[in-house]
């Protein structure tokens, strides 16, 4: 239940890059997010990142945006 309530928090923080939009770039990012007792985020990784840069940047991006967490 956790993990799916702050997948839909980052969701909602998420901007499209404009460019891969337009480019028709589509792809996912795996991350791996440590967080502290009151939810700030320690350390954050893409662990499988997207061939395109700029989508990878802005899954991290979100991730920050949406902290702190629950």
């Amino acid at each position: 239940f956790y993990v799916k309530e702050v997948i839909k928090l980052i969701n909602k923080r998420v901007r499209y890059p404009a460019m891969a939009a337009q480019k028709g770039q589509e792809g996912s990012v795996r991350v791996s997010v440590t967080l502290d007792r009151q939810g700030n985020i320690i350390a954050i990784t893409a662990t499988e990142p997207s061939r395109f840069n700029s989508l990878t940047k802005e899954a991290l991006a979100a991730i920050e945006r949406a902290a702190p967490f629950p």
